[in-house]
C-alpha cells in the first residue's frame, strides 16, 4: 500500500470543482474553498473532534460534487424520479452528492452533511427538515454556501461586513438558526471574512484542516477515482462515461499483462482520472458538435496539463499521475502536453495512450455513433504505421477487445 494524504485528495477535488461551480452556478472562483474555510473555522470554535473537523471540511469542499451529474440527469432522464423516489428536484444534487461521498474514506458518520446542506431552519428546504433534525456540519455548510453564493465573499468591499450582518439578521429563524449564527459570529472576525478574497485561499484552507495520512489499498483508491470520474464524465454529454470506459479497459489490459494486482487497481485509478483536467475546459468547447477552430483546439489540449496540475500535488500518486497525464503523448514526439518521444514513454504510458484512442473511437457521442472494433483497429494500425503509437500494444488491444 502507498501512503496518501487525504488532504491532498481534497485539494485536488476542490481545484476541479471550482471550475464546474464557476461555469454552472456563476459563483466566483474558489467558492468551495471559501465554504470549507468558514466551515473549518466554525468546527474549531465548536471544539469538534479532529476527525470530525477533517470530514466536515471534506464535505464542505465537496458539497456540490454531484452538480454535473444532477444537471445531466434532469436534462436527459425523464424517468429520474423513479430512480430517486421521494427526492425533490431541488434536493437531487444533495442526495447524489451524499451517495458519492460514500466513495471517500472518511472516519465519521457524514451521511447527512451533504444530503441536508440546503435545509432551512424553518423546514422550508428540499427535505423539510428543521434545525433539530439537521446535523450541525450541514447547517454550517448551508450558512457558508448561502453567504458566498448570495454576497460573493470573494470580492471584499468596505461595506461587506455590514451587508453580511444585515443578510444574516434578515434570515435569522427562517433560513438560519440562532445557534449556528452565534457560532459563525464567534468563529469569524471581520478580518477573517475579508481574507476570503485573498489569492492565498488555498493555503488558508490547507492550514486550517488537520492532516490525515492513510495507507490506501488499490481498491480503496479506485472508489475515490470513481467519484472523480463521475464529476468529470457528467460535465458534458459528449464525454459521459468516457473516463469510466477508460478505467475499465485499463484494468482489463493491466490484468492481461499480468501487472501486480495492486498495480492493476492503481492503473484503473489512472484511467478514471486521466481527463480530470476537462473540468477546466468550457462546455462550449467540449460540446461543440463540429470541428474545433485552431484557438479552440489549443484550449482543448490544455486539459492534459490541467490534469497534471490537479494530480501532481497528491502525495502517493506519483505513478498514477504519470500514467494519467501522458495519455496524449506520441512515440514520434507529436503529442502533448510534454512533447515526449518513444525513449521517454514506458509501457504503461504507451498503453494508456492506445486505450484512450480506442475508447474515444468506439464510444457513442451525441454527434456520432461509435465505430466498430474492426474500423477502430484500422485507424490504430494506421497510427502504428505512422510511428505514433506502439504496435505490440495495438495488436494486444485487438486480441483483448476483439
Amino acid at each position: 500500500m502507498n501512503t496518501t494524504r487525504f488532504n491532498d485528495i481534497l485539494a485536488a477535488f476542490s481545484i476541479a470543482l471550482d471550475q464546474v461551480e464557476h461555469e454552472m452556478l456563476g459563483v466566483s472562483d474558489h467558492h468551495a474553498k471559501r465554504v470549507a474555510y468558514i466551515t473549518a473555522k466554525m468546527c474549531q470554535t465548536a471544539h469538534l473532534s479532529q476527525d470530525l473537523q477533517i470530514d466536515a471540511a471534506a464535505c464542505a469542499l465537496l458539497h456540490d460534487n454531484a452538480l454535473t451529474e444532477s444537471q445531466s440527469t434532469l436534462r436527459g432522464d425523464k424517468d429520474w424520479q423513479s430512480k430517486w423516489p421521494g427526492i425533490p428536484e431541488t434536493g437531487l444534487h444533495c442526495a447524489m452528492g451524499a451517495r458519492n461521498m460514500a466513495n471517500l474514506p472518511t472516519t465519521s458518520d457524514i451521511r447527512g452533511f451533504i444530503r441536508f446542506h440546503h435545509e432551512n431552519a424553518d423546514g422550508s428546504g428540499p427535505f423539510g427538515l428543521t434545525t433539530d433534525a439537521t446535523p450541525l456540519p450541514a447547517r454550517m455548510i448551508h450558512l457558508a454556501d448561502q453567504l458566498d453564493r448570495t454576497l460573493n465573499l470573494g470580492m471584499w468591499t468596505p461595506d461587506k461586513a455590514a451587508v453580511i450582518t444585515a443578510y444574516l439578521d434578515q434570515n435569522r429563524g427562517n433560513v438560519f438558526d440562532a445557534a449556528t449564527l452565534e457560532l459563525f459570529q464567534d468563529a469569524l472576525s471581520v478580518n477573517d471574512l475579508a481574507a476570503l478574497s485573498s489569492p492565498t485561499i488555498d493555503a488558508m484552507v490547507a492550514g486550517l484542516i488537520p492532516t490525515r495520512d492513510i495507507a490506501y489499498s488499490g481498491s480503496e483508491l479506485a472508489h475515490i477515482a470513481t467519484l472523480f470520474a463521475r464529476i468529470t464524465d457528467y460535465k458534458s454529454s459528449f464525454t459521459c462515461s468516457h473516463s469510466m470506459g477508460i478505467a475499465n479497459k485499463a484494468r482489463r489490459m493491466a490484468a492481461f499483462y499480468h501487472y501486480d494486482p495492486e498495480v492493476v487497481e492503481r492503473y484503473y485509478v489512472a484511467g478514471a482520472l486521466h481527463d480530470v483536467g476537462k473540468l477546466m475546459i468550457p462546455n462550449r468547447i467540449l460540446e461543440k458538435p463540429g470541428p474545433l477552430t485552431k484557438d479552440e483546439y489549443t484550449i482543448m489540449k490544455k486539459h492534459a496539463s490541467y490534469s497534471f496540475k490537479v494530480l501532481n500535488p497528491i502525495k502517493g500518486f506519483e505513478d498514477i499521475t504519470v500514467w494519467a497525464c501522458r495519455h496524449h503523448e506520441k512515440l514520434d514526439g507529436s503529442g502533448y502536453p510534454f512533447g515526449l518521444t518513444a525513449k521517454d514513454l514506458t509501457q504503461p504510458e504507451r498503453l494508456m495512450a492506445c486505450i484512450d484512442i480506442y475508447q474515444a473511437l468506439v464510444e457513442d457521442r451525441p454527434y456520432k455513433e461509435g465505430m466498430t472494433h474492426q474500423t477502430t483497429m484500422k485507424i490504430l494500425n494506421n497510427m502504428v504505421n505512422d510511428g505514433q503509437i506502439d504496435g505490440g500494444i495495438t495488436a494486444d488491444i485487438d486480441t483483448v477487445f476483439g
